[in-house]
């Protein structure tokens, strides 16, 4: 032992030769065993990957310990064949951990409307669901749209919460219905000009606030307006299954109840979100799936819309 300038204690260097060696180079290779969400071409498919993933938001991976994801995305939901997986957890983050002044993180495309807007949409006690269940919400809604009344500006920033998740997974189905159109259920010579411009409008590759967005989840007739340009472009045989965009009725109702609880600057308690979201989103993916017999007639052309051009300046 010797000892430094600084009268602290050395030890000599000890050399084992049975690690002295050359360098070896290593070549991993791997196998894709699944495709994302944006790579599947089939809807019954994509729907299965939707309520695998709404089950795995609820129940399996992170909305139990009290995880947020941040970054649910169509690249993000993938299908093995046999089941719907979430992956990338790069942004996930404990709830309770989310600070007003984080900066937003995620995919543009599917970001819930209010977490692009940086600020909450207060909506609570406006929206008319009386006694009803959020399943019979859902259905009421087909019947006949509800409105959560006009926007108030709320002053804090919005935290990223378990329903900025969940209300991702609904903007991947909305994406889908936009452009992978099932070839054997489109009518003949459809005018897709619309729906183009549609696309454009909801799936702005910035983050900011997306008034079409906020319509389709919170106004009366944000819903029937995006029907009435995807119901002429299907035969009746698949335009039930777009009228689950109405589901929406229920993502609105989640937030409103949310809202009638207390947040302390914005924060909510993690028992201040419910569970029946969940359930009733992946009952309707269920639903959808079951509709689809022959998943052969489900088979989808992708459509090259420009749909992550910058926002217009």
């Amino acid at each position: 032992m010797t000892w430094d300038t600084q009268r602290h204690a050395t030890q000599p260097t000890i050399v084992h030769p049975e690690l002295e060696h050359a360098r070896k180079h290593v070549l991993l290779t791997y196998k894709e065993v699944s495709l994302s969400a944006s790579e599947i071409c089939n809807y019954k498919t994509a729907v299965r990957v939707l309520s695998d993933t709404t089950e795995s938001e609820a129940a399996r991976y992170l909305r139990l310990p009290g995880y947020a994801h941040r970054d649910i995305s169509a690249e993000n939901c993938l299908s093995d064949g046999k089941m719907g997986k979430v992956s990338n957890l790069e942004y996930a983050r404990p709830y309770t951990e989310s600070v007003g002044h984080d900066p937003r993180t995620g995919t543009p495309a599917f970001m819930a409307a209010e977490y692009l807007r940086g600020s909450y949409y207060l909506t609570a006690r406006r929206f008319d669901s009386g006694a009803l269940s959020m399943s019979d919400v859902v259905a009421q809604e087909m019947a006949k749209p509800q409105a959560s009344g006009p926007f108030i500006k709320d002053p804090h920033r919005t935290r990223f919460n378990f329903y900025h998740d969940l209300e991702s997974i609904f903007w991947i189905y909305v994406w889908f219905l936009h452009y992978k159109l099932p070839k054997k259920l489109m009518q003949s010579n459809p005018n897709l000009s619309s729906l183009n411009d549609s696309a454009q409008s909801l799936f702005l590759n910035v983050i900011a606030e997306n008034r079409e967005r906020s319509n389709l989840i919170f106004e009366r007739d944000g819903a029937p307006a995006l029907l009435d340009i995807l119901t002429p472009i299907y035969t009746p045989e698949f335009r039930d299954l777009v009228r689950s965009v109405h589901v929406r009725a229920a993502l609105a109702l989640a937030y409103s109840s949310l809202e009638e609880a207390d947040p302390v600057q914005g924060l909510w308690a993690k028992d201040d979100f419910k569970f029946n979201i969940y359930t009733v989103m992946k009952e309707v993916f269920d639903a959808m799936a079951a509709a689809m017999k022959v998943e052969a007639d489900y088979e989808a052309e992708v459509l090259f819309f420009d749909l992550k051009r910058e926002a217009s300046t």
